[in-house]
């Protein structure tokens, strides 16, 4: 089962956490674990609306391990992915530069593809607490 969830506004954030809680109303997650899924998808959301200059959806998926959650965009992309992802704050950008490394951090599973002027797409996944982490880039 998955939700697809139109971001273009600071409300549609409001309704991705929401279905997120309702995903994991019954699964293993710890509360600090649906912690970490809440502030990422917060956090994915936010830069769809406040960076990518376009509107963009986001996907909350149920797997058998986990949940899955990909952050889609038809924006500007990101220049430079391995600064972003590294923390290294862009001097044109309003944000503390922390949000993707942090989503990194807590995710088991994080993919990343950019293209200037192309968008950007994210994919992360937590899995429950008896799969080992491993994080790709």
């Amino acid at each position: 089962m998955y939700h697809r969830i139109l971001i273009k506004k600071e409300q549609d954030i409001l309704t991705a956490i929401s279905l997120a809680y309702t995903e994991m109303s019954n699964t293993p997650y710890s509360m600090s674990e649906k912690q970490q899924i809440i502030v990422t998808i917060s956090e994915l959301c936010k830069n769809i609306i406040f960076h990518s200059y376009s509107s963009g959806y986001v996907v909350i998926e149920k797997l058998n391990i986990g949940l899955r959650i990909s952050a889609i965009d038809s924006g500007v992309g990101i220049a430079s992915i391995e600064n972003v992802i590294n923390g290294v704050k862009n001097p044109n950008s309003k944000g503390l530069g922390l949000g993707l490394t942090g989503v990194r951090t807590m995710m088991d599973f994080f993919e990343i593809e950019s293209q200037t002027q192309g968008g950007t797409k994210v994919i992360v996944e937590k899995w429950y607490s008896r799969t080992p982490s491993r994080t790709v880039t």
